[in-house]
């Protein structure tokens, strides 16, 4: 892409990886609430999702003219919708299951994401393989967080190795 476009979704794309993020996690909890036996309310959580997001983004968005607003209107909507229905979704699932994740585990991710993201922003632009490097710089800070603050601990470590040795067999 040109700098141009660079430039006019910068903002936009910020809002929209925390989309990103909520919908990563959305993905999973209808297949939780199906798991316990509530498949309509997990598929209701995906057309609730699907509805806040169209809707969302018809009051905020509808006849902007095409530019840098229109885009961050666009991804704030998004983000909004995907976020509330993550939020109900994870409410279900503590109903339904009595837990969703402990707030212990939330925080350390949560506080770990932050960092990492913070040191990602500060990070050099450069050309593909500068951004390779500095992608990984900033993935292997965010393990590190979690194996300091013993998120991930030894059991997990074992399981990635284990995987590792099976992929070089």
């Amino acid at each position: 892409y040109s700098a141009d476009a660079a430039v006019l979704c910068t903002r936009s794309m910020q809002v929209l990886t925390l989309g990103f993020g909520a919908f990563a996690i959305l993905g999973v909890l209808p297949a939780v609430l199906s798991s316990l036996g509530r498949e309509r309310a997990g598929a209701g959580i995906v057309f609730v999702a699907f509805a806040l997001v169209v809707t969302l983004c018809f009051l905020r968005v509808r006849g902007a003219p095409f530019g840098e607003g229109l885009l961050f209107r666009t991804a704030v909507s998004t983000s909004s919708g995907l976020v509330l229905a993550t939020g109900w979704a994870a409410y279900l699932v503590w109903r339904a299951a009595g837990a969703v994740a402990r707030p212990a585990t939330v925080a350390r991710v949560l506080g770990a994401a932050a960092v990492a993201i913070t040191v990602g922003r500060t990070l050099p632009a450069g050309g593909r393989i500068l951004t390779l490097a500095c992608c990984a710089v900033v993935a292997a800070l965010y393990v590190a967080i979690l194996v300091v603050t013993r998120e991930l601990g030894a059991a997990d470590v074992a399981l990635v190795q284990g995987v590792l040795a099976r992929r070089r067999r």
